[in-house]
């Protein structure tokens, strides 16, 4: 007789493995993700390939993406300039790596090396900057400059308070670079700017605003760069030794002024302006930019400062990992059909004793009991590993690999059970940007591969007439053997604890061939993106 089964059981056992999972989604600084991005891209493509002028490129262009306020956070910061340090001192450049490693500790004084850039050499080196004490200027400007001396430049001396400063520079023959900028640092002003020259004359002009010079006696540095899309093709000035032009209370001799302009007039101090007339204050609370990629989201580098532009705010999409690695568990149900003299042989079935043997020479008597009612059985349970690569934001595609148990006893001259899984797969992930966020991931997959799945019925039988008089029945395991390849289908779900890493389940139906049966496979495992 049949033992009925009840899988309900096993499938809420399973279940009852998955806890509830929290996480905590970290907000960070707005353009943060575009940073790491940046950073990303230059220590693991640029920096391990020795490419180093590639990878400061990326990595100013990071610091210069952060702007000057807190577009990102000081932890990020922080590691910006520390990576850009380590770059630094791999090119034998000690002094801008010393530099940048003290701006490092200026935004967080618990920054670390990254261990992807890390020697025995730079640890001595960086615990030697660390043990000098805080930079002596303020914090880091965005662009280091990374060119030889080029630029045509004659710094003025000296110029009044609340004036805009002239700074007018002329370029090597047959260098015409998109841009041309100058990072600045007033006695007013906390952290490093930037402002954007124009071509004029037969060079390039543009001020430092009044505002930003300000109204503290003091010395302001500065820098120009010329720079394309390799990063800085000339300059004049650098990070460790700038132009420096005195701020003072009144000139002595000609005030700067760029070519064939009269020199610009003093601006309105703040407290020249009365309370709550508007304009008066705007051009100071604006940002200097070089580019959008300086401003905040929703804003664009206009005349070097940063303007609203009353459009929406486009999402930001958060980087994700592209290479995820899986282990997972996977018990099987196979739907075993219906059969009456299931062990009388040629039904599909094969019977074995509670001991695993089986005896040809046994012949149950037909029509006394011997039936297999149908439906699922548990089947085999196997063990995966499993790799996928992310195509896009939605795709991915991989194999599995693994061992599988739990099959059918081998009959004489039988084939034997096959421990081994293989498969190759591909899914889609719905949603916007998936794998770049926390929570709930859900997605439909598909496959091939090779595996067989085997399950068992416990069925009773009689030798004969007289055994069915006396209720003494024989207890066989009727196995349904099948594969060894298959196709698969089904959905899934990730709770991803963090966005690189989660838990998943999965449910899939299965056809198998060429010995053909359907299945359902139950899988719990953990994924992690490298």
């Amino acid at each position: 007789m049949t033992r009925p089964l009840h899988p309900s059981k096993w499938v809420l056992a399973i279940a009852a493995c998955v806890v509830p999972l929290f996480a905590r989604v970290a907000l960070g600084a707005p353009k943060d993700a575009a940073a790491q991005k940046l950073r990303q891209q230059a220590i693991y493509t640029d920096y391990l390939a020795t490419n180093f002028a590639a990878a400061e490129n990326k990595l100013t262009q990071a610091l210069a993406a952060c702007g000057d306020g807190a577009d990102c956070d000081r932890a990020v910061r922080a590691r910006l300039q520390c990576d850009l340090a380590s770059v630094f001192f791999g090119d034998r450049k000690p002094d801008d790596a010393r530099a940048h490693f003290l701006l490092a500790l200026e935004e967080d004084p618990n920054v670390a090396l990254d261990k992807d850039l890390s020697s025995a050499e730079l640890q001595r080196f960086f615990a030697a900057a660390k043990s000098a004490g805080p930079a002596a200027s303020p914090a880091a400007p965005a662009l280091a400059p990374a060119a030889d001396e080029g630029i045509t430049h004659a710094p003025p001396s000296s110029q009044t308070l609340l004036t805009a400063l002239p700074i007018y520079a002329e370029l090597p023959p047959g260098l015409d670079p998109p841009k041309v900028i100058v990072r600045f640092n007033a006695p007013s002003v906390q952290r490093w700017k930037t402002v954007q020259l124009r071509k004029m004359a037969s060079g390039w002009g543009g001020e430092i605003a009044c505002t930003d010079v300000g109204d503290s006696v003091g010395d302001l540095k500065y820098f120009i760069q010329a720079i394309d899309e390799n990063g800085v093709v000339a300059s004049s000035g650098r990070l460790l030794e700038p132009h420096v032009v005195r701020i003072v209370q009144s000139l002595e001799g000609d005030a700067p002024h760029l070519p064939g302009q009269p020199p610009p007039a003093p601006c309105a101090a703040k407290t020249d302006c009365p309370p709550g007339f508007p304009g008066c204050h705007a051009e100071a609370e604006k940002t200097s930019c070089v580019s959008d990629d300086e401003c905040s989201p929703g804003q664009a580098c206009r005349s070097g400062l940063c303007e609203d532009t009353g459009e929406p705010v486009p999402e930001v999409d958060a980087p994700f990992k592209r290479n995820w690695v899986s282990v997972a568990f996977q018990a099987d149900l196979l739907l075993v059909p219906a059969q009456n003299d299931a062990c009388a042989g040629g039904t599909g079935y094969t019977c074995f004793d509670s001991s695993g043997n089986y005896d040809a020479r046994y012949i149950p008597l037909p029509g006394a009991d011997d039936i297999v009612t149908g439906g699922a059985a548990m089947a085999t349970m196997r063990v995966l590993l499993g790799y996928d690569r992310v195509f896009g934001q939605n795709v991915t595609a991989g194999a599995r690999a693994g061992f599988a148990f739990n099959g059918g006893p081998q009959r004489p001259g039988g084939a034997a059970f096959l421990p081994v899984h293989a498969e190759a797969r591909g899914a889609y992930w719905f949603g916007h940007n998936p794998f770049g966020r926390s929570g709930f991931r859900f997605f439909g997959f598909a496959g091939v591969g090779m595996a067989e799945v085997d399950a068992s019925v416990a069925v009773d039988t009689f030798k004969s007439s007289a055994a069915v008089k006396a209720g003494s029945s024989d207890n066989w395991s009727a196995w349904k053997k099948t594969g060894q390849g298959f196709a698969e289908v089904g959905p899934g779900v990730m709770y991803a604890v963090t966005p690189n890493s989660g838990v998943l389940v999965e449910a899939k139906a299965m056809a198998m061939f060429p010995t053909s049966a359907f299945g359902i496979g139950v899988q719990l495992g953990y994924s992690l993106g490298l």
